[in-house]
């Protein structure tokens, strides 16, 4: 393979990776958006609490004490309240 080859194969696989690679929210980001505290936040998805949402987005691990939640999870949230409304 040449040289201008393989610098198209590899922007074929940037593109791709950066296409299929999900938005993941931190949690801050995601309370910044939505106008939330994150004890609010924590309190939407722990189970047993009273204002538990099953809608709400679950939280994904990240490392040992970080969470953070897809982008698109947050966005269908929205759009579920906004047909409530």
């Amino acid at each position: 393979m040449d040289y201008i080859g393989f610098l198209g194969a590899l922007l074929i696989i940037w593109r791709f990776k950066k296409m299929t690679t999900p938005d993941i929210l931190t949690l801050k980001e995601l309370c910044n958006s939505l106008g939330i505290s994150r004890s609010m936040a924590y309190l939407k998805f722990t189970r047993g609490s009273k204002h538990f949402d099953k809608e709400f987005p679950r939280p994904i691990k990240l490392g040992a004490r970080k969470i953070g939640f897809l982008k698109t999870h947050k966005d269908d949230w929205l759009a579920s309240l906004s047909k409530v409304a």
